[in-house]
């Protein structure tokens, strides 16, 4: 069924004008308008037969050429034609058992061209009344085929090219091309935009439309952590996430026939995926297969300053081609109908570059750009997906200056399971610590990557950084205070919302936590003798003591009153 619905759409590709009340076959220009492409196509025009329009008794009549050879200017032979070739090995391919189903026959004669040469040439007559359908002309097969043969060797036909245009979006976004030449004829029309082509016979001027159709890209997140994203409020993600993509394509008429290709731009803060990690399927319940109906390719993205030193900018470049039928693909040149859908999944991880993005204005980016058409020449818009991490601080200080040697622990919302850390070098040591979260790899072997599960406070610089969350809760205990200082009574909550922003919650009595929001949490400490909890050793000696004299004065009271009564 799909077969035959591409046929018929590519048979409205192939358009015929004939325009009456013209008398001669030459005029200072005739032109082809092409509306309905994408802005920066290509188009080509090339003459395939000549036409001549008669006046006759019974009123106009249309009489096409086809030339065995090319002639200068005055008429002399400078070579075969190769468009004749070509016409012949057409009619050769449609010749079967010695029936011609070709619909064209070529009948020897000359004729005058616009020099006023006269020159051997071949009338054409096509067929398209035959009571055998498949003996009629049929003008898309040839238009492919004469398609296939430019594609194939553009430098044979090169110069027989008599125009050329470049699609432009006019008033009202109106995409149009218009090709000039300078006679009336049967011309092909040729895109790099797909495979449907234009055979088109005009006189003065002609309007066709673009058949091929254009693909569009989208791309999202659809998990993260195995939970499904349904908004942009879940998109948020902290170091070791592993976050799933897809990335989706419309198919259509045409381009379908030249491979696509996927560039996906990786944040250096995303670790892509292997090869064979990369799922592709489409709308028609069909799974892909790795080589065979698309390839995986990944580069490191680089950039080149002004004095032309190259460097690596820490993006991975992966490159998903899809592959049309000629290339061995097997799908892609089948999903012709606009509603036919291509999906490319796969899942990339959160690294620990992914830290620097804690306080950026732009989350973690992953990109797709689209590359399609005959020699790849066109491209779609890129679509950008982003997933955000947050970080929070401790300003630890004493009186007006930042105060070293606290140690603080940083504990998940149950405020059981302690989160280990790593110290990085930020963007601005000297006025922060930076620590981020630990990977799962760092966490195996918590020695060797330097994992801290208790943060100390420096002085100066004097806030630490805690980056690479996720949004949530997270419990701040202080497990240590500086020598001569005392620590805090309580804990301190934080909670990271999606877009960002902080608040903070303290449980404590002695009044050391104030900040209640913001990018850090001032936390105070005071000198002095460390004020006893309740229990503690500071009071306890003087409650025993307490304790013994007063049972020591009731038994010295007791005593007393058994002495009295024996007397």
């Amino acid at each position: 069924m799909k077969l035959i619905k591409r046929a018929a759409a590519a048979a409205l590709a192939v358009i015929m004008v004939l325009a009456m009340c013209v008398s001669t076959a030459f005029a200072d220009t005739v032109s082809i308008t092409v509306t309905g492409g994408q802005e920066g196509q290509e188009y080509e025009a090339y003459l395939i037969f000549h036409l001549e329009i008669t006046q006759t008794n019974s009123g106009e009549g249309y009489v096409y050429y086809l030339d065995e050879n090319l002639y200068d200017d005055q008429g002399n032979v400078t070579g075969t034609n190769p468009f004749y070739t070509l016409i012949q090995s057409y009619i050769a391919s449609k010749t079967v058992s010695g029936e011609d189903y070709s619909g064209i026959s070529l009948y020897a004669t000359t004729r005058t061209d616009i020099n006023g040469n006269t020159v051997d040439t071949y009338e054409v007559q096509v067929d398209t009344t035959n009571a055998d359908a498949s003996k009629q002309f049929d003008a898309e097969a040839l238009a492919a085929y004469i398609k296939a043969a430019i594609d194939a060797d553009s430098t044979t036909y090169a110069s027989l090219m008599v125009d050329s245009a470049t699609a432009t979006a006019g008033n009202g976004n109106i995409v149009t091309a218009t090709l000039s030449a300078d006679e009336y004829g049967y011309y092909f029309i040729n895109t790099n935009l797909g495979s449907l082509a234009i055979l088109d016979s005009t006189t003065s001027t002609a309007k066709i439309e673009e058949k091929n159709d254009a693909p569009s890209a989208d791309k999202e997140v659809t998990e993260i952590e195995g939970e499904t994203v349904t908004s942009d409020s879940d998109k948020t993600v902290e170091i070791g996430d592993e976050v799933e993509y897809q990335i989706t394509i419309t198919g259509g008429e045409g381009f379908v026939d030249y491979d696509i290709v996927a560039t996906d731009i990786l944040s250096k803060g995303l670790t892509a995926p292997s090869a064979s990690d990369v799922v592709v399927y489409d709308s028609e319940g069909n799974t892909w297969t790795l080589d065979d109906d698309y390839t995986v390719e990944f580069d490191t993205e680089t950039t080149t300053d002004g004095q032309g030193n190259t460097s690596a900018t820490g993006r991975t470049i992966m490159k998903i081609t899809l592959l049309c039928a000629d290339n061995g693909g097997n799908y892609l040149s089948t999903l012709t109908d606009t509603s036919d859908v291509i999906y490319i999944t796969y899942t990339a991880t959160v690294n620990s570059e992914a830290a620097e993005y804690s306080n950026s204005t732009t989350g973690i980016a992953n990109e797709v750009t689209l590359t399609y058409g005959r020699d790849g020449s066109y491209e779609t818009k890129t679509v950008t997906e982003e997933v955000d991490t947050f970080r929070f601080g401790i300003y630890k200080y004493a009186g007006t200056s930042g105060l070293a040697g606290a140690k603080f622990t940083v504990y998940d919302s149950t405020g059981q399971n302690a989160l280990g850390f790593v110290k990085t070098t930020g963007a601005e040591p000297d006025n922060f610590v930076y620590y981020r979260l630990a990977t799962d790899e760092e966490l195996l072997d918590p020695t060797a990557y330097g994992v801290v599960y208790e943060i100390e406070t420096e002085g100066k610089p004097d806030t630490v950084l805690f980056e690479g969350l996720d949004a949530g809760t997270y419990i701040v205990k202080e497990v240590e205070a500086p020598s001569g200082y005392n620590i805090l009574n309580g804990e301190i909550t934080v909670v990271i919302d999606s877009d960002g922003n902080r608040t903070y919650t303290y449980t404590g009595t002695d009044g050391m936590v104030t900040t209640t929001s913001g990018a850090y949490v001032s936390v105070k400490n005071e000198s002095g003798s460390t004020l006893p909890s309740a229990g503690g050793m500071g009071t306890r000696i003087f409650y025993t003591v307490g304790g013994i004299l007063v049972v020591g004065a009731g038994i010295l009271l007791i005593t007393k009153r058994r002495m009295k009564a024996d007397k």
